[in-house]
């Protein structure tokens, strides 16, 4: 039994190397950040707004949703 769980955490310690090798730990791009600190909720309300103002959007309207940059999903600088 004591093979096995030695094993396991064996397995999990390599995966966890490739994947920072990989770059999939660590380097997330903001925008990936926010996306998964959303909820489901919230991000159906952002596609819904999205799609609303891609029918009649301006250049003035780019900025909106709570506080974020609809196109690029970064927070607005205060």
């Amino acid at each position: 039994m004591v093979v096995l769980i030695c094993a396991t955490w064996f397995v999990l310690f390599f995966l966890t190397l490739m994947a920072f090798w990989r770059g999939k730990i660590l380097m997330a791009k903001p925008e990936d950040v926010v996306l998964d600190s959303m909820s489901a909720k919230e991000l159906k309300e952002l596609e819904e707004m999205e799609k609303r103002s891609m029918r009649s959007q301006t250049p003035d309207e780019e900025k909106g949703y709570e506080g974020f940059d609809k196109v690029h999903l970064t927070p607005k600088p205060f």
